[in-house]
């Protein structure tokens, strides 16, 4: 701690350098491993009444905030949570009715559909043209990444391969996520 003024966070292959002592980013750190855990505790619980349900149509969607650590480590943790509340207002407004979203992590949020639609396209297209209206106050953009699966991918689908599906629909959003970058 008395030698170590600076540490370097090496991301996407970029380097960056903070100020900061070891006990400062290793409570930083844990406490980022605690909100990983409740947030996968969340989506193991939904996981486990989704399987009590014997659901056979189901579409899962997952979304990932793009950017969101370089805004709070750049600009502020206000801008970040800015990002935060928008994305939610997004999803809330092109999701409503379809199915529910839950934030299930700092950057990540779930649909839960008990429902497929053949055209979810559709609302891929009306959450991009909602990213691209947009304007925070401490933020100019919002970008969000994607992947949805449905039951009707899966042969044989029922509510005991709920995880199967998000791993899916989680494959697709790492795709979007690189596309992004």
């Amino acid at each position: 701690n008395k030698v170590c003024t600076q540490i370097a966070d090496i991301d996407y292959g970029k380097i960056q350098l903070y100020a900061g002592n070891y006990d400062f980013w290793y409570e930083s750190s844990q406490l980022l491993i605690k909100q990983m855990k409740e947030a996968n505790k969340k989506k193991e619980e939904k996981i486990k009444e989704l399987k009590e349900n014997s659901l056979t149509d189901m579409t899962v969607a997952v979304f990932d905030i793009n950017e969101l650590k370089a805004t709070n480590d750049n600009i502020s943790h206000a801008a970040g949570d800015e990002l935060i509340s928008g994305a939610a207002s997004c999803l809330r407004e092109v999701f409503d009715g379809f199915g529910n979203c839950y934030r299930v992590g700092g950057d990540e949020f779930i649909l839960i559909a008990e429902k497929v639609d053949p055209d979810f396209a559709k609302y891929e297209d009306e959450l991009k043209s909602k990213m691209a209206a947009w304007k925070g106050h401490l933020v100019d953009s919002l970008h969000i990444s994607c992947g949805y699966a449905c039951s009707s991918e899966i042969k044989d689908f029922t509510s005991e391969n709920v995880k199967l599906l998000i791993n899916v629909a989680e494959k697709k959003m790492d795709e979007d996520k690189a596309n992004y970058y």
